[in-house]
Order: C-alpha cells, then structure tokens, then sequence
C-alpha cells in the first residue's frame, strides 16, 4: 500500500508555505482564516435599525394604550386607526425576533419578517381584544330588548309612565317613578321638559337618548340622593343626577336685650332755715344701662350624601354626564343684633331761694349697644356617592332576565343582574 496515500493532506498556513516545498511536491489546498464582519459588529453593539424598530414597536404600544383608557368605544374610523397603531407595535417589536415568518393573503399579497407580522396584526384585528369593534357593537345595540308578540312595531308611548313594557317611549314632561319601579322599552327619548323622578327606580332601554334622570330622596333641605340602575345598549347625550341636596341654613341669632334707662337726678329744693324750711342740693342723671349681646347664629345642617348610579352599558358616549357628589353645607345663621343701650337719666334740675342757689346738674350718659352675636357656621358637605359603570359586548343576559323575570321580582333580578357582570 502506497504510505503516502495513507497521511493526511498538509495544511499550509498560509500562501508562502506552498512556495517553500521541494521542486516537484504537489500544490496543496491554502484554507485562509478571516473574520466576517458585516456593517455593524456584535462588539458594537444592536445595530441601530433593530433598536429604531423596537422602540418603535414600544411607543406606538403606549399610544395605543394611551387612546383606549381615553375612548374604550371607538367610532369605525377610530378603530381603524386602532389597528394601525397595534399593527406597527407588532411590526416593531417583531423585527428584533429571530426567525422567519411568510404571509400570504388570497394569492395577491405576500409578505415576510416584520411586514409579514403587520399584514397578519391588520387583516385579523386583535385590536378587538382591547376596543370593541363598532360593526359587532353597532348590531349588538340594534337588537330588541323584548319582541313584540305582534311582530310589528307599535306607535311610540307617550301617555305618561307605561304600567309594562313597550317597544318605543317618548317622554315629553316630568315624570314621577314611584319607588322600585322597573320601565323597560327598547327605545326611550326625551323631549322638551321631559323627565323622569324619582327615589329609587330601574330603566331597561336598547337606546337611551337625550334622557333626564333624576334620584333624590323625599324631602327638602339636605336630602340625600336616591338610587337609580340603568341598562341601555346606547346611551348619548343623557344627564343623571342623583347629587345630595344642599344642606338647610341655620336660624338667624336674636337680638339682644335693650339696656334699661338711666334714672333721672333729684331736683334741688332752696329754703331758708330762719322759716324753718330744708335744703336740699341737686343731683345728676344716672346713666343708662349697656344693651345684652345678640345671640348666635346656628351653624348651617350639613348637606345631603350623594346617590347611587349604577349604569351598564355597550356604549356611552361622553356627552352623558353623571352628578353624585354631596350637597354643600347650609349656610350659618346671622349673629343677632346687639341690644340697644338705656337713655341717659335727666339731671336733677336746680333751685333758687332764701337758703341760697342750686344749679341744675348734667343728666347721664346713655347706655352702650350690646355687641353682635356670632354667625353661625356653614355646615359640612355631605359625602359623595357611588358611580359604577360596566361596559359589556352584549345584552343576552339582560335580555333572558326580561323575558324570565316576573314583574314583581323584576326590581331585584336585575339588581342581581348587575352585580353579577
């Protein structure tokens, strides 16, 4: 056997080697070791479009956030601007992450790596996961909280507050809900002056729409706020106002004593002791006595705790306001006046005879008034109340307790209801 053909291949170092070899050895493979570097080296660090992607992916991520805690219930173009905004963070985000992603939609759009991760993040919308997509929201909100057992649809209700269910309520005048009441209608306006009042009340309605609610208990001054439970599909523009009363202001102080007057001065009596008549001298007024101090003013009552407001909903617009918040104290009752001072007492007036001149003496110096009593404090603000509001995708559960529900046990059913969203 050839030993030659047994060894391994010498390895030349490098391209000098292959020269220095006897006359006729055979040339020999050179393997050369070199380092590949590409425009940007680990040693350098990420290079920068990874980092310009991946804070990208993060800021767009904030917006997004940013816009959902503003408005949860984006209008159609809104939420297209959603999508956008979560597809760019993904794309963002995904460029930094090795491996490799093809997306290919309906044989007319192909994508790969980042771009490949915005197609799939756009076109399947999981922005629907963080803000409800207005097509679903809109159909969920067009569907009757009850059907009409007719199948048609009936004239709106406009004859005050109805004793059952309707499909159309127009409420054009205040109205008073007695206590645990339940009004249901897959449509409830207002218009005009119209109103509904009351203590404590439940409104189920598909549309809410230009409503006027208010929940005060029975009362007038400092009466806290009543209780009111609402389910509608959409509510816009609706104002609820189950804020406390304003506190009563307190009783004025009365006003004090007038001072008694001065006595007045004893009148001179002149005689002569040779006839056997006394003298007597003149004396001043006495002066007149200070008024009594007015009394206090009460402190003002303390207004009335604000209400509950419990409000579940598919979508609320911003033009529905809601008012809970304490009644302000009553205002202090005035300090009574001070009592008038007494009259000054007359002088005793002088004499003139035989025993000689007296002269008429000064009367006395009025009274001082009483000081002003104190006003009275203004009251404490009551406490403010309780608002919760619950965004649900749908009303299926509200629907099944309207239909399952009997009209007495309505009022709690749905307060259980609520509690359970």
């Amino acid at each position: 056997m050839n030993q030659s053909a047994q060894e391994p291949l010498p390895v030349a170092e490098n391209a000098d080697d292959t020269h220095a070899r006897e006359p006729g050895a055979s040339r020999v493979p050179t393997i050369e070791r070199k380092e590949l570097k590409g425009a940007e080296s680990d040693d350098n660090g990420p290079a920068w479009h990874s980092v310009a992607a991946f804070a990208t992916g993060v800021i767009f991520t904030l917006l997004l956030l940013l816009l959902i805690s503003k408005n949860p219930n984006p209008t159609e173009a809104q939420f297209n601007i959603y999508k956008t905004v979560l597809a760019i963070a993904c794309a963002g985000t995904a460029a930094v992450i090795p491996g490799m992603l093809h997306v290919r939609v309906s044989g007319f759009l192909r994508a790969g790596g980042a771009l490949a991760v915005f197609v799939l993040v756009f076109l399947k919308s999981p922005a629907g996961l963080v803000a409800q997509d207005p097509d679903k929201r809109e159909r969920e909100i067009r569907k009757p909280l009850l059907e009409m057992n007719d199948g048609t649809s009936p004239a709106p209700f406009t004859a005050g507050l109805p004793t059952g269910p309707v499909d159309s309520l127009v409420i054009d005048r205040p109205l008073t809900v007695p206590k645990n009441t339940v009004i249901v209608a897959n449509k409830i306006d207002f218009t005009g002056r119209g109103s509904l009042e009351g203590e404590d009340f439940v409104v189920a309605a598909g549309r809410l729409r230009n409503g006027v609610i208010k929940s005060q208990t029975a009362g007038r001054d400092g009466r806290a706020g009543g209780r009111v439970l609402i389910f509608a599909g959409e509510m816009s523009n609706t104002q609820i106002d189950a804020a406390g009363g304003a506190g009563r202001k307190g009783k004025d102080g009365t006003e004090g004593k007038a001072g008694e007057n001065g006595t007045p001065g004893i009148d001179a009596k002149a005689g002569s002791s040779f006839l056997g008549q006394s003298w007597v001298g003149s004396t001043s007024g006495n002066d007149g006595k200070p008024g009594e101090k007015g009394a206090s003013g009460e402190n003002g009552q303390q207004g009335g705790a604000g209400g509950i407001v419990e409000v579940a909903t598919i979508s609320a617009t911003s033009s529905s306001k809601v008012a809970i918040g304490g009644g302000t104290g009553g205002a202090g009752g005035a300090g009574g006046k001070g009592g008038r001072g007494g009259n000054a007492g007359k002088g005793g007036r002088g004499a003139t005879g035989l025993g000689g001149n007296q002269p008429d003496r000064p009367d006395g110096n009025p009274g001082a008034s009483g000081a002003d009593g104190l006003a009275g404090e203004m009251g404490p603000n009551g406490r403010d109340g309780i608002y919760k509001l619950k965004a649900v995708d749908n009303f299926e559960k509200v629907r099944m307790t309207l239909a399952s529900a009997g009209a007495g046990g309505l009022y709690q059913s749905l307060h259980r209801l609520f509690d359970d969203l």
